[in-house]
């Protein structure tokens, strides 16, 4: 297995999403296939590219993946309970919040704000991004389904070290869609546009494995001890 190899301030744990349930250690130790690596670390555009080919745009231009999670034996009900205490647990940021919880229909949907998910810092420039993605979970009997979707990104533009060190402290902000730099922006933010990408598969990854873990043997493993 392949082990990721970061200088810690380039992984921008200001994120405050998953703060309870996703730590700097998982994020740190992810070693999923899909990811390419050059000299032990991270190549994001070429990451991003195979990503491409792995999932996609939806029909709405957002970036959507699909994962279904068998449970044998599990009923509806029960990975409900688990699986809304889990939204609860998570979603606790004022940011992220959940949109829609039905038990009866068996659906939840979750509204993400991951906070500095990817940042480039040069001379003349700095800047910071930001992503929304939506959680939705389907339940049925034995199973359910996740659909992460990366709706838009938002992206803080200051000026770099020159400009710092003069004092310049303007902030400008954009808002991307996904379709615009799906993969990544090939003109003017190729590295930034592609960490994002990448960085947000990642969370969508570990965020699943997490709910997995938290369906099968509950989110503090003691739930059973009664």
């Amino acid at each position: 297995m392949k082990k990721l190899l970061f200088i810690a301030a380039s992984l921008l744990f200001t994120c405050n999403m998953f703060a309870q349930i996703i730590t700097e250690k998982d994020f740190i130790g992810y070693a999923g296939e899909e990811i390419i690596l050059k000299n032990g670390r991270i190549d994001y555009i070429n990451t991003a590219l195979h990503l491409k080919d792995i999932y996609g745009l939806d029909k709405n231009d957002a970036i959507s993946k699909t994962v279904i999670i068998d449970c044998p034996g599990y009923h509806k009900g029960k990975i409900y309970v688990e699986a809304n205490n889990w939204f609860i647990h998570t979603f606790d940021d004022g940011s992220s919040v959940i949109q829609l919880s039905d038990k009866e229909e068996g659906v939840i949907i979750g509204k993400g704000f991951l906070r500095g998910i990817s940042e480039h810092t040069a001379a003349l420039t700095n800047s910071i991004v930001d992503a929304w993605v939506i959680i939705r979970v389907d339940i049925k009997d034995d199973k359910f389904r996740v659909i992460t979707t990366i709706q838009n990104y938002e992206m803080n533009m200051g000026s770099g070290i020159v400009g710092a060190i003069g004092g310049d402290n303007t902030i400008q902000k954009q808002s991307w869609t996904p379709v615009t730099c799906f993969p990544f922006d090939s003109k003017n933010y190729k590295k930034t546009t592609s960490k994002a990408f990448v960085n947000c598969h990642i969370w969508s990854a570990m965020m699943i494995n997490k709910l997995e873990e938290a369906i099968l043997a509950g989110i503090t493993g003691t739930e059973n001890e009664w």
